[in-house]
């Protein structure tokens, strides 16, 4: 009995020096974290673009084992970017008023989806400018889907002329720092009807009016102090 009290003892007193130490490790509330080596600051990007008359650099009727519905079009086309009417956008010194973003698409659509619109895909790249910042502000990817609808609605696969995707850059170039881009966009397109034929899928002036809206972050280097 002595020898388990002993033991007993022995234990109880271990566990409370443990405990004394990792009390005295632990910072005092409101105590501030040591800085972490990759520090980001998030910026919040908002923005809006209306494309002008786009160039269809090429299109042409694409043939499966289910025939030949599919369309596969090019489009190259560009227009201004303005902040969203709404308090989010956080990149003005980043991406100034005055900037212009430029699209370079590649469509892949099947003209007759599971509802009698077109569905689809599209993936390529943007380049943004701006005269304020004097000269390329950004370039990136995008790629998306086509008359599909994330949100579960009753077009979930009849949204078309909708379409969304995502846009990455790793060279945005803020005043005080190179940032990294990461953003969902989605869009439509005013002109297009909503069962088109392979013509007016080819169609440029189809394509004008493409209205873009963008949200995004900005993942940027925090300034040194």
């Amino acid at each position: 009995m002595k020898r388990g009290g002993f033991l007993l003892g022995c234990v109880i007193l271990v566990c409370g020096l443990i405990w004394s130490n990792l009390a005295l490790a632990k910072p005092p509330a409101g105590a501030a974290c040591p800085p972490s080596k990759d520090c980001k600051e998030l910026v919040v990007l908002a923005k809006g673009a209306i494309l002008g008359t786009p160039n269809c650099l090429e299109c042409y009727r694409k043939c499966t084992e289910k025939g030949c519905d599919d369309i596969i079009i090019r489009i190259k086309s560009n227009g201004d970017l303005f902040p969203k009417e709404t308090s989010c956008d956080e990149a003005l010194s980043c991406i100034p008023p005055d900037s212009l973003i430029e699209t370079d698409l590649t469509y892949h659509i099947r003209r007759i989806g599971p509802c009698g619109t077109p569905v689809g895909t599209h993936e390529g790249k943007f380049k943004i400018t701006s005269p304020t910042a004097g000269g390329v502000v950004a370039t990136g990817k995008m790629k998306g889907t086509n008359g599909l609808e994330t949100h579960v609605t009753s077009q979930e696969c009849c949204a078309w002329p909708h379409d969304e995707g995502c846009m990455e850059s790793k060279n945005v170039k803020c005043p005080d720092s190179t940032c990294k881009l990461m953003a969902t966009y989605a869009s439509t397109l005013p002109q297009m009807p909503n069962d088109p034929n392979e013509e007016e899928l080819c169609d440029p002036a189809k394509w004008i009016g493409h209205t873009l809206f963008i949200d995004g972050i900005l993942l940027c280097e925090c300034e040194e102090d």
